[in-house]
């Protein structure tokens, strides 16, 4: 077995040997190499009279009237093209205070934060593709899956759950964090 140094000058090694693969395609003559890299460059795209790189979207902060995320320098989504993607919520209102100790409560007030956000960005639960869940104690697995039930819709979103020793503050025991599609007007 290879010891992660050796594991590390093997891939060295092939990488450079690719890279000398492709700069030996690009100098022939004609090269079917100069065609594709040519397709691959990034081109310039209009978007509401506006000029952008295709590599480089128009990204649109979502916000919302308080934003409990803004003292944090985090965004509480982002919109990009069609999706919209949502930073972790969690079970505090809209002073940043944790609604309760208890699971159901938390996960509920989660649900609903996720809910302000994605419609605040043009989504919906109903539009949801990815989430995320992070739980303190991954023995509350059924009550998510109920949960899930409930506040999403077939077909249900790609999903993972993960169990963490702790999320951003001590009393959390839900966050959830979600990619939405935003549909056309």
């Amino acid at each position: 077995m290879l010891a992660s140094h050796e594991k590390l000058r093997c891939s060295t090694i092939g990488i450079i040997a690719i890279v000398r693969a492709v700069i030996a395609l690009d100098s022939l003559p004609g090269s079917r190499w100069k065609k594709l890299s040519g397709m691959l460059a990034p081109r310039v795209i209009s978007i509401d009279n506006r000029q952008m790189s295709s590599q480089h979207e128009a990204r649109e902060r979502v916000t919302t009237s308080p934003d409990w995320y803004e003292p944090y320098a985090i965004s509480l989504g982002i919109r990009t093209g069609n999706l919209l993607f949502v930073s972790g919520q969690a079970g505090f209102d809209e002073t940043g205070t944790t609604v309760s100790p208890d699971f159901d409560a938390q996960a509920r007030q989660t649900f609903a934060n996720l809910k302000r956000v994605l419609e605040e960005g043009g989504s919906g639960l109903e539009h949801v593709v990815k989430v995320t869940i992070f739980v303190t104690d991954i023995s509350v697995i059924d009550q998510v899956i109920a949960l899930r039930r409930e506040f999403f819709t077939l077909p249900y979103p790609a999903d993972t759950i993960a169990e963490v020793r702790a999320l951003a503050r001590p009393d959390w025991k839900i966050e959830i964090e979600a990619i939405g599609l935003i549909p056309d007007s």
